[in-house]
């Protein structure tokens, strides 16, 4: 007499009608025109993580392309209200495919300068002391590819959220205030406008300066905005 289907023909089965179903709902998700939540369905639904760095840059962002990537201070300085200090930052920028890339900024371990001490570096450091942290969003028409105009949309810890707007060129751009927004228990000074330019070394494409300006409640209206970040960072890592 023949058996019946053994325990190991059983468990494959059940895991062939589990994988079809699956790859349906992957499907569908594509099929509705979410393609660029896919990678994040396959990390959940398949247990699979898939590296975002196979999707293509959306066209519009392709002259912004060289900002991808982990970037980490060679050397970070703040200037505020006649003091300076020193610190560390990671500026991540990624992207899913949309016309958008998305940036992380970190900063830890902030020193008052001049100091006896060490400066603490990335190498030499024991630990990072969380510092500062930003989020935000460059943004581009996706409807004019020739369009040089971008948008910065920006949130900090410090209780801040700013549009920033601006222009590309070539391998730099700059964005300053354009609306910003503060928590309602933030003290003063507050940041009235801010400014930032990005700058890629012509030589060496793995060195990006960048520059923060701000101006503030204490000074007057004619007063130009004072350099209040300057930092130069070197590509570690294009993911």
């Amino acid at each position: 007499m023949l058996g019946g289907p053994s325990t190991d023909d059983a468990e494959m089965s059940k895991r062939m009608a589990d994988l079809q179903v699956k790859s349906s709902f992957i499907q569908f998700i594509i099929s509705v025109g979410l393609i660029n939540l896919a990678p994040y369905v396959i990390e959940a639904v398949m247990g699979e993580k898939m590296s975002l760095s196979k999707v293509p840059v959306h066209k519009c962002l392709e002259k912004l392309q060289w900002l991808l990537g982990v970037w980490r201070s060679e050397s970070a300085t703040i200037q505020l209200e006649g003091k300076s200090f020193a610190y560390l930052s990671e500026l991540k920028c990624e992207h899913v495919g949309q016309p958008n890339f998305i940036l992380h900024i970190n900063a830890f371990n902030v020193q008052p300068l001049p100091n006896r001490d060490p400066l603490s570096t990335w190498s030499n450091a024991k630990e990072l002391k969380p510092f500062h942290r930003e989020m935000g969003f460059l943004r581009v028409n996706p409807n004019d590819e020739a369009s040089t105009n971008i948008s910065y949309l920006n949130v900090q810890n410090v209780g801040l959220a700013n549009v920033e707007e601006g222009d590309i060129n070539g391998q730099s751009f700059v964005v300053k205030t354009q609306s910003i927004g503060r928590s309602c228990f933030n003290k003063d000074p507050s940041v009235r406008l801010l400014r930032r330019e990005y700058l890629l070394d012509e030589k060496d494409s793995n060195i990006l300066s960048v520059k923060v300006f701000m101006s503030t409640s204490r000074m007057d209206d004619n007063e130009q905005p004072f350099e209040h970040l300057t930092i130069q960072y070197r590509k570690v890592s294009n993911e």
